[in-house]
């Protein structure tokens, strides 16, 4: 009987042993999964929105007042930038306060460089690129510091112009928001883009 019950005890001593050693396990992989999606995903998106800075002309130079993104997009999205296609049409990429983080695509239709009744609200169309219902990812943080802070290709005669060439710096906060607190990890990406417009 005794060595019954040592052996039953010995027994229960491993599958307790083997059994926190799964859990672990199972943690750490759940946690390593949600790591590479939130990595993979946010650099997709840094590099769309790179490779857009790099092909496009910068609408505001000074975004960092949130100025610009009120007056054109609305008072939700406070971290944006926005940009002038080749055929002079709009496109911003936007943080969306209001609805949990969420990062936009946004592409209005009809709105021009010289259009100042353009609305971005009902006609405007948009991607979300990251959100908590799409991938399980939002953006914390979302900032582009553009260097010079203003345009050096004015052509105002009272402004001397900077002798600079435009580079966006993106800094982008973002965080996995799966069911178990394993998975919440966040991830602080950054990158420093050259725009290929050159108007001088």
């Amino acid at each position: 009987m005794i060595e019954i019950l040592l052996a039953i005890f010995i027994f229960s001593l491993l599958v307790l042993a083997m059994s926190g050693i799964y859990i672990a396990f199972s943690k750490a992989q759940n946690r390593a999964q949600a790591s590479q999606k939130l990595l993979n995903d946010s650099q997709y998106v840094l590099e769309i929105m790179a490779r857009e800075i790099r092909s496009n002309a910068i609408y505001s130079f000074d975004p960092s007042n949130n100025g610009t993104c009120d007056s054109i997009l609305d008072s939700n999205n406070t971290d944006c930038i926005i940009l002038v296609h080749e055929d002079e049409t709009l496109v911003a990429f936007s943080r969306d306060e209001l609805y949990s983080g969420r990062l936009y695509y946004i592409t209005p239709t009809d709105c021009t460089l010289d259009d100042t009744t353009c609305t971005w609200g009902l006609d405007t169309t948009y991607t979300r690129l990251l959100s908590g219902g799409l991938n399980n990812i939002i953006v914390n943080k979302l900032k582009f510091i553009i260097t010079p802070s203003t345009d050096p290709y004015t052509v105002d005669r009272t402004y001397t112009p900077v002798n600079q060439h435009p580079v966006v710096t993106i800094v982008m906060e973002t965080e996995y928001v799966g069911s178990k607190d394993e998975e919440k990890v966040k991830y602080t990406l950054q990158t420093s883009v050259s725009s290929r417009i050159y108007r001088r």
